[in-house]
């Protein structure tokens, strides 16, 4: 008798994907914390004369940068984090959101792509466009799996 692993092999590559972005988004989380403590290091070594003024405005952030960087990795870190743990559970409401999420998020990596190209930015978006595609062939699969 053959049996069919299509199923188990995908479900465990999704899990895999979902662990992986989970671990992204705690990466987001902790960079978050290092622009919120960047600031004070800033400010620190400018108070102490450590290093001269030109190296620290090579390194500088425009205050609304910085804030936007910080609002950027802690929201994409709470919501990778929320959604990994509620795809990971089952929750059939958190797979459209996750659809939606890592679908508009792959659209703005296009964007920024376009106006200015990063290996980085490259990776993150093929990264992210795998759990979108992940996420949504394991939503067909629970939805069809269910209708019958």
């Amino acid at each position: 008798m053959i049996s069919n692993n299509k199923p188990d092999s995908l479900r465990k590559f999704f899990i895999g994907i979902i662990i992986m972005n989970a671990i992204i988004g705690f990466g987001d989380l902790v960079a978050a914390v290092i622009f919120i403590w960047k600031r004070a290091i800033e400010q620190f070594i400018s108070a102490h004369n450590i290093l001269s003024p030109e190296i620290l405005t090579s390194f500088a952030l425009s205050s609304d940068s910085h804030r936007f960087a910080i609002f950027y990795f802690i929201s994409h870190g709470i919501i990778k984090l929320g959604l990994a743990g509620a795809l990971l559970k089952n929750k059939l409401w958190a797979y459209p959101i996750a659809i939606i999420f890592f679908g508009c998020f792959s659209l703005y990596q296009i964007y920024i792509l376009l106006g200015h190209y990063s290996i980085f930015e490259l990776i993150l978006f093929f990264v992210n466009a795998t759990v979108l595609v992940s996420v949504t062939l394991e939503y067909r699969r629970i939805t069809q799996t269910k209708a019958l």
